[in-house]
């Protein structure tokens, strides 16, 4: 009996164990909140661009090592408004190849190498890396769009390098209207080379909602999973299962309200992580 007893206790300890490591994998992913936040603009007084206070500016460090990835350059004077990002090096954005903006990206959104389009430095006069509309007394001059102006809590997809591997990672930003403050909340990036991440992903108790079992049904039969959302007006989203060692052995796009797939995998239990549309749930299933 107690020799059955210590089988067992063992058996769920190395249980538990293991999906403390699947829970962990989230660990992979790297985050700093910018805490304050940091808001940048220009001198609202400047007369002109020539007028170097009328930049504002904040370098990003996305792996704190030291070096710039990014910086964050507002122009704000008494007549334009506008915002850059201009990458260091190799590193990139994700920006809206059909208009010279930044793409404003939705929380629970891929980030990898089949996001929209890749951008990096441009130098004038082949470009500049604008992030929202340039605007002069309240007035559109860049066409085509408008990125990150006038928008709140929109992430921006980075691609960059740690020595010679790439990783990706996002930033929160919010913009005025007038495009003449950019202000910087928190970013992430994905510790493990050339992974994707989801725009959002490693945040702690930032407006982060959780689904229930009312609104999601996860079930496997054999090695299949199928995956239903209920009352969710956006079906678009991730799921990812990871094994009882946090390995991941799945991962996949979610596009309508009922999803099956197939997990070649052996028997044992997995954790199954959904974000759609920035809400997340996970639960834990058994495949035989």
């Amino acid at each position: 009996m107690k020799r059955e007893l210590l089988k067992n206790v063992k058996s769920y300890t190395a249980l538990a164990v293991g999906l403390i490591a699947a829970d962990a994998v989230q660990a992979q992913i790297v985050y700093k909140d910018v805490d304050p936040d940091m808001v940048v603009h220009g001198n609202f007084d400047a007369l002109d661009w020539h007028d170097a206070s009328s930049f504002g500016s904040y370098q990003i460090d996305l792996d704190d090592d030291g070096n710039t990835d990014y910086t964050l350059r507002v122009r704000s004077d008494l007549t334009f408004g506008i915002g850059y990002l201009d990458p260091a090096g190799d590193n990139q954005y994700v920006n809206n190849p059909n208009n010279p903006f930044g793409t404003p990206i939705e929380k629970g959104v891929e980030i990898g190498a089949a996001s929209q389009e890749w951008k990096g430095l441009l130098v004038y006069p082949n470009g500049y890396n604008y992030l929202g509309t340039l605007t002069t007394l309240g007035k559109t001059i860049a066409e085509g769009g408008g990125g990150f102006t006038g928008k709140t809590d929109k992430y921006l997809g980075l691609k960059f390098k740690i020595g010679s591997q790439t990783h990706y990672g996002w930033a929160r930003l919010d913009a005025r209207d007038d495009d003449r403050i950019y202000t910087l909340k928190d970013f992430a990036y994905e510790n493990t080379p050339d992974k994707s991440i989801l725009a959002g992903d490693g945040q702690v108790n930032v407006g982060l909602k959780t689904l229930t079992s009312k609104d999601m049904k996860i079930n496997a039969v054999g090695k299949n999973i199928s995956i239903e959302l209920i009352n969710q007006a956006n079906a678009a989203g991730m799921v990812k299962v990871f094994n009882i060692a946090g390995q991941e052995v799945l991962s996949a796009k979610i596009d309508s309200k009922n999803n099956d797939f197939s997990l070649n995998a052996v028997s044992g239990i997995y954790l199954v992580k959904v974000s759609v549309a920035g809400v997340q749930y996970s639960q834990k299933i058994y495949i035989k």
